[in-house]
């Protein structure tokens, strides 16, 4: 399934969707959880919501701060 189907789902928007091989894609697909997870908090900063910074985002900005780019 893919996690633009799995997202719709989550979501609430999908009517015709195979839950059985939504719940199959995550359980097998790493990737799938992380897509997921992450249209999640898009979807949440997009309306609105507040989202509790578990300290990812820091340790995202602290490792791009270190990333030397050439110009």
């Amino acid at each position: 399934m893919k996690t633009d189907q799995l997202s719709s789902l989550i979501d609430g928007e999908c009517d015709v969707c195979d839950i059985d091989a939504a719940l199959r894609s995550l359980a097998s697909s790493q990737e799938a959880r992380e897509s997921v997870t992450l249209f999640q908090i898009v979807g949440d900063a997009m309306r609105g919501r507040v989202v509790e910074d578990d300290g990812y985002s820091r340790r995202i900005f602290a490792a791009l701060d270190k990333v030397q780019i050439e110009r």
